[in-house]
Parts: C-alpha cells; sequence; structure tokens
C-alpha cells in the first residue's frame, strides 16, 4: 500500500495510510486551496516513479490531464526536467497533449 509519508520523507508528502487503498484513493482526488491534486504536488516537488509517484498516478488516473490550479500546467509540465517521470506521466493518457495544443 502506499506509505508516501514514511517513504519519501525528503518531499514531504504525506498519505499515511493505516486505513488501506481507500483512504489512498480518497486523498489522490483532494484538491488543496489552490486546486492542486496530490499528483500536481508531487510533480512539481520531483516525485519520480520509484518514490511514490506511480502509486499517486495509479489512486487517481484522471489527475494527468487536469491542469495545475495554481500554474495551469499540467502533470506532465510540472515533471521537474525529470524526462522519464514526464514521459512516464504522458504515458498515462497520450490525449492529454491535444488539451494542450487546443490551449495554444
Amino acid at each position: 500500500m502506499l506509505q508516501v509519508h514514511t517513504q519519501n520523507r525528503r518531499h514531504g508528502l504525506g498519505v499515511n495510510n493505516q486505513q488501506g487503498r481507500n483512504t489512498t484513493y480518497n486523498c489522490a482526488h483532494l484538491k488543496d486551496e489552490d486546486g492542486r491534486l496530490p499528483l500536481h504536488l508531487a510533480a512539481e516537488m520531483g516525485v519520480v516513479e520509484s518514490e511514490g509517484l506511480r502509486e499517486i498516478i495509479d489512486a487517481n488516473v484522471d489527475a494527468v490531464q487536469e491542469p495545475d490550479g495554481l500554474t495551469g500546467l499540467f502533470p506532465f509540465a510540472l515533471a521537474r526536467g525529470d524526462l522519464n517521470t514526464c514521459f512516464s506521466v504522458l504515458l498515462q493518457n497520450p490525449a492529454v497533449m491535444d488539451d494542450v495544443t487546443r490551449r495554444l
């Protein structure tokens, strides 16, 4: 189960998952006061798949096509220059690029 809090303290992410997958699922869908999902925050903070990003994506796959409430950027664009993470997020829903090109 996802334990981002204990696995990745250097990023300051925290989902203390004592209750199992339902908690993970619910947390991955909650936006903060700026309209940011956990995927937006994790991508911006440089969290990579091996550090818990995969579990965050799996808990809310639809988040890859939702722009960040603060920056307006999609999660792949927030991936802090890590090409592997950027590509991995894009692979979840390549159609997100259609949304990007429509906005240009």
